[in-house]
C-alpha cells in the first residue's frame, strides 16, 4: 500500500469482492504488441492504382496469394496431424480445394469497400464459416472498382501458376497441392467479373441462357442434355461473342452516330447473339467456378419482404401528405411503429432510409413510367450485410 503525505494508506480500487481493478493498456503497448504479431507479407494496395487520378486511388491491402495458401496448409496440416479431421474425397492426401470469393459492402467514408476471401473446401466449416475465411484483400472502393479488376486478374494469374504443382511444407514437413474449386459470389459481381452486361439484361443469369421471355416457364431445368431448355454458357462460346463484340464495337466507333446509339445498337447486337457477352471475363476460365452465394439470396428475399411490410405500413397509417415524421405527429400510427421497430433492432441504416423517404412526403413509392407500367420501387429497401 502507498501512503499519503498526510499519512493516509491508499487502497486499490476494486470492482468485485477481492478482485483488484485491471491496470489500464497503454495504446503505445498495445501497438507495439499488434506490430510484433507475424502476419506474413501484407502489399500495399495502391499497387494497382499506378495510373488513377489521386481521387480515385484507393486505401486497402492485399497478399500474395501463393505463400499465403502455403502458410495456411501448413497450419491445417499440422492440426490434421494432431487431429485427423481433413476431407479428402477420396483423393490423395493433402490435396487441397480452394474457395476464393470477394464481395462488397456498405461502409467507411466512401460508403462501400470491398474484401476478398480464401478458404479451404476440406477443412473446418468452409465457405460458411467467420473462422475457417481468411482475407486476401481489402480497399475502401467498389468491387467494380479498375483496381479490383486488376488484382482480379492477378490472382487468376496466380491461380495458373499454383495449379497441378506440389509445395513443401516446412513447418508439418508435407507435400500439398491446391485446386480451385469455387468462386462464390452474388449475382452483380459474377456478371461484372464474367465480362457481362448487368443482370437487368435480357439475358440476365451468369450461368445459363435464361432470358426474360422464359424465366416463368415452369418445371423447365438448366443442363446439357436436349431435354433441358436452358443451357449453360460455355467458355469457349464466350470468347467468341466477345470477340464479335469488340469487333461491332469498333465499327460503331467509326460512325457519327451518338454515344447513345452505339450503346443501344451494341446491346441489341449482343441480344442477337442469344449472348449477355461484352467482354472477355476477367476471371478466365475460373468463370465456369462461379458459385451463387445463398446470403444474397435471402438478402433479396428480405428487401422484397420490407417492401410489402413498408408498402402495408403507410397505406394502413392514412397519414396526411404533409407529415413528414410519423413518430412524432402520429405516434400510434402502423408506420411510425415499423420505424420504431427498424431502430429497436439495429437496422441503423434502413431505419435512417426510412425516415429520410417520410421526410420526403413519402413520394415516388411506386413510379409509374410512360406506358401506365409499375416500375422498380425507389423505396427504402433491407440489405443485410
Amino acid at each position: 500500500m502507498n501512503t499519503r503525505k498526510s499519512g493516509k494508506k491508499l487502497e486499490s480500487l476494486k470492482f468485485m469482492s477481492s478482485v483488484r481493478l485491471p491496470k489500464i493498456l497503454p495504446y503505445e503497448k498495445l501497438i507495439t504488441f499488434v506490430k510484433s504479431i507475424d502476419v506474413g507479407n501484407v502489399n500495399d494496395f495502391k499497387d494497382f492504382c499506378y495510373d488513377l487520378d489521386a481521387d480515385e486511388v484507393v486505401e486497402g491491402s492485399y497478399r500474395e496469394l501463393q505463400p499465403f495458401l502455403l502458410q495456411l496448409a501448413d497450419m491445417y496440416v499440422c492440426l490434421d496431424k494432431t487431429s485427423p479431421s481433413q476431407c479428402h474425397f477420396g483423393s490423395e492426401l493433402y490435396l487441397l480445394r480452394v474457395a476464393l470469393g470477394a464481395d462488397g459492402a456498405p461502409f467507411g467514408k466512401d460508403d462501400e469497400a470491398t474484401s476478398s476471401l480464401v478458404s479451404f473446401l476440406n477443412e473446418g466449416q468452409q465457405i460458411a464459416s467467420e473462422t475457417d475465411n481468411f482475407i486476401l484483400a481489402g480497399a475502401n472502393c467498389s468491387e467494380s472498382h479498375l483496381s479490383m479488376q486488376r488484382y482480379a486478374r492477378k490472382l487468376v494469374s496466380d491461380v495458373g501458376d499454383i495449379e497441378g504443382k506440389t509445395f513443401y511444407l516446412p513447418v508439418s514437413e508435407a507435400s500439398a497441392k491446391f485446386t480451385f474449386e469455387l468462386i462464390p459470389s452474388d449475382m452483380k459481381w459474377a456478371s461484372t467479373f464474367s465480362g457481362e452486361l448487368a443482370n437487368s439484361a435480357f439475358y440476365f443469369s451468369p450461368f445459363g441462357n435464361v432470358n426474360n421471355d422464359n424465366k416463368s416457364i415452369l418445371n423447365a431445368s438448366l443442363g446439357q442434355s436436349e431435354q433441358c431448355l436452358w443451357k449453360p454458357w460455355v467458355y469457349e462460346e464466350r470468347l467468341q461473342v466477345a470477340t464479335k463484340v469488340e469487333a461491332k464495337r469498333k465499327e460503331l466507333g467509326q460512325t457519327r452516330l451518338a454515344e447513345s446509339t452505339k450503346r443501344t445498337k451494341l446491346l441489341d447486337y449482343i441480344r442477337s447473339l442469344k449472348s449477355q457477352q461484352e467482354t472477355t471475363p476477367l476471371l478466365g476460365p475460373l468463370v465456369d467456378k462461379i458459385f451463387a452465394e445463398p446470403l444474397h439470396n435471402s438478402n433479396n428475399a428480405c428487401q422484397q419482404l420490407h417492401e410489402l411490410m413498408l408498402v402495408h405500413t403507410n397505406d394502413k397509417s392514412k397519414l396526411a401528405p404533409n407529415c413528414t415524421n410519423p413518430v412524432r405527429d402520429v405516434p400510434g400510427s402502423a408506420l411510425a411503429s415499423h420505424l420504431t421497430t427498424l431502430k429497436e433492432i439495429g437496422a441503423s441504416r434502413l431505419y435512417k432510409k426510412v425516415k429520410k423517404w417520410c421526410s420526403q412526403d413519402r413520394r415516388d413509392l411506386f413510379p409509374i413510367d410512360s406506358q401506365g407500367k409499375r416500375q422498380k420501387s425507389s423505396a427504402p429497401i433491407l440489405c443485410l450485410f
